[in-house]
């Protein structure tokens, strides 16, 4: 590196506007620093991957070095982030330029490897104070923070930013929200009327915003590093700056109303606003159930506007699809902050949705639309739906879903042309309700008897039907997905059905033996005869044993002969010979093994006999 003259590659135009310029003929020297900069990025990682090995004894002994090693990583970033300005002017960029960036990342995520070894620092603390980790740390942060306060290069703002996120995330020490750079930050965010730098934070990239916004949320929201006494953590005041950060961020969507119009700059506020949030909610999924509830807090006033633009967002489909996967990122990133019972304005958030977007005429349209904007916006409705489905705590809209059950299920059994994703995720609906809230449709009953012999008091369970007709329902279009050509969805609701006839016993209860047996064994008997789906041939032989096995005679005595007689291109002869070979083997009745092989053998029969009769009538 000392033998390459930078004099040499590199001139600065005189004048009032500064220019540097690359002397492309130089192509050797060239080469030669691509090299180093490809090099310096290998050593770099390397070097900080070793120096977050030392632990243990070794730790005591190398903390100087390793401190040293950041200090030379902060310099490196420092250097190589202004190199990267200059570039930004180079008349010919491209030869060095990827170089520049590569080890510019490759520098950032040296420093990011030793952020853990840092926090070890900081509990250890070797020297008896941690004064030296707070000025460490205030560098680090200002180091991040210069490149974006400069308006540099978008790259570098990103990896700055993302390595800021990082520090945050992992280095929580008392008072970092009192570290001069932290603050400045918090202010350029918050407050544009001081002095200095003024932040243009909305002509930054979309993810140098999200990092920014996130990095000083882990600030206000994470648990110190260490347990610190009683009342240190500072959660009421840290609250408080959190709340007025989400306020100062999103004052120009709150001041929104439903009466817009939605030209592009309303259009842009609102996308980019909830991007930003929807990048906040993913950055608070893991944190602890007091981070989560402090930002819970802190969007309450967000969800209230949300809450009332509503309507407007209904006619805009990028809003409709921005808002939707923000409604459902609340309900997965914050789901252990919510109350035990859902408080406005989170229930009027949900019924919200489901009175402007669940529109039972869209939702149809929608099933069958290719615009990919709106098809995004059903696909998310599914993934909140199935959530809400699959948690306890959602149970109080179980009757809402189920309402919309009643759209939902008529549509996938007569209507062709729904898009196989969302005909599959409609069975993954309806499988996930009856897993998850059984008991919304079978009530479990407690029997008491005397016995007879006088031993004492017996008792037993017995399930009976509560909603019935819902059941029913969704067992028709179970149904139905078994004569759907597509395979995968076939399969699909087979597997689940056959794991709720294990689990719950589904096909003995008494509504779906009184009106829907006959049914589902016309579907699985004519799948197995016709050789359809024969992958799934396992599947539906034990999906037609569970159904049989309840009443197995219902199956030969009545069942049977009615299919025969029914099944075309067999004579009279041949049906009595097929119900009488079925019978010969009794053992069916309870061995699944002998059932299985007397279903291969009836349904083999009868293609042979048919065969036979065809090429006979030729």
């Amino acid at each position: 590196m000392s033998k390459l003259s930078w004099s040499v590659l590199f001139s600065v135009t005189s004048g009032s506007e500064r220019k540097v310029v690359l002397s492309i003929e130089k192509k050797i020297e060239i080469r030669q620093l691509h090299c180093v900069l490809r090099d310096l990025g290998i050593v770099s990682r390397a070097t900080a991957s070793l120096c977050g090995l030392l632990t243990g004894d070794l730790y005591n002994v190398y903390s100087d070095q390793v401190i040293a090693v950041v200090q030379a990583l902060l310099q490196g970033v420092q250097f190589f982030s202004d190199s990267l300005n200059c570039l930004r002017n180079f008349e010919t960029r491209a030869p060095l330029l990827r170089d520049f960036v590569y080890l510019h990342a490759a520098l950032y995520q040296s420093l990011e490897s030793l952020f853990p070894w840092l926090t070890q620092f900081y509990s250890t603390n070797v020297h008896g104070s941690s004064d030296g980790l707070n000025t460490l740390v205030a560098a680090v942060i200002k180091t991040c923070l210069d490149p974006i306060l400069s308006q540099a290069d978008p790259s570098v703002a990103s990896s700055s930013s993302k390595t800021l996120r990082s520090l945050t995330k992992i280095i929580r020490i008392p008072g970092m929200a009192d570290l001069v750079p932290v603050k400045e930050l918090f202010r350029q965010l918050t407050d544009k009327s001081g002095p200095g730098v003024v932040l243009n934070f909305w002509s930054l990239a979309t993810d140098t915003q999200i990092h920014l916004l996130c990095a000083l949320s882990n600030v206000f929201v994470l648990p110190l590093n260490q347990q610190p006494q009683e009342g240190e953590n500072g959660w009421q005041t840290r609250a408080n700056q959190h709340a007025k950060l989400l306020a100062a961020l999103t004052d120009n969507y709150r001041a929104l109303t439903p009466n817009n119009e939605a030209t592009v700059d309303v259009v842009n506020i609102v996308k980019s606003i909830l991007n930003l949030m929807n990048g906040l909610l993913l950055n608070t999924a893991e944190d602890p159930k007091k981070s989560r509830q402090i930002v819970l807090a802190s969007l309450n006033p967000f969800l209230n506007s949300t809450l009332v633009l509503l309507p407007s967002f209904k006619k805009n489909p990028e809003q409709r699809s921005a808002v939707l996967t923000f409604i459902l990122n609340v309900f997965s990133s914050l789901k252990s902050a919510f109350p035990p019972e859902l408080t406005s304005p989170l229930s009027d958030l949900f019924e919200g949705l489901f009175e402007q977007f669940l529109d039972p005429d869209e939702l149809l349209a929608a099933f069958r639309s290719s615009d990919p904007v709106q098809m995004e916006s059903l696909s998310t409705c599914f993934d909140l739906l199935k959530l809400v489905v699959g948690d306890p705590a959602y149970k109080s809209y179980l009757p809402m879903v189920i309402m919309l059950c009643h759209i939902v299920c008529p549509a996938l059994q007569n209507l062709s042309d729904i898009r196989i994703e969302f005909r599959t995720a409609s069975y993954e609906l309806l499988l996930s309700i009856l897993t998850h809230h059984w008991s919304y449709f079978f009530r479990s009953v407690r029997m008491v008897a005397t016995a007879t012999n006088g031993d004492g008091v017996e008792t037993s369970v017995k399930e009976e039907a509560a909603e019935a007709k819902d059941f029913l329902i969704i067992m028709q279009s179970m149904g139905a997905a078994l004569l759907q050509p597509e395979i995968s969805v076939t399969q699909l609701v087979l597997e689940g059905l056959n794991r709720l006839s294990v689990t719950r016993q589904i096909f003995r209860k008494t509504p779906f033996q009184q009106a829907l047996r006959a049914d589902y064994l016309n579907a699985l008997l004519s799948m197995l005869v016709n050789k359809e789906k024969q992958l799934l041939s396992e599947e539906i032989v034990i999906a037609l044993f569970s159904i049989v096995s309840p009443d197995p005679y219902f199956f030969y005595q009545q069942y049977l002969p009615s299919f025969l007689e029914l099944w075309p291109g067999l004579d009279d002869v041949q049906r009595r010979r097929l119900h009488g070979d079925f019978a010969a083997a009794p053992d069916w009745v309870t061995e699944q093994l002998v059932f299985v092989e007397q279903i291969k053998s009836l349904t083999g029969e009868i293609r042979c006999f048919v065969l036979y009769n065809s090429l006979k009538a030729k």
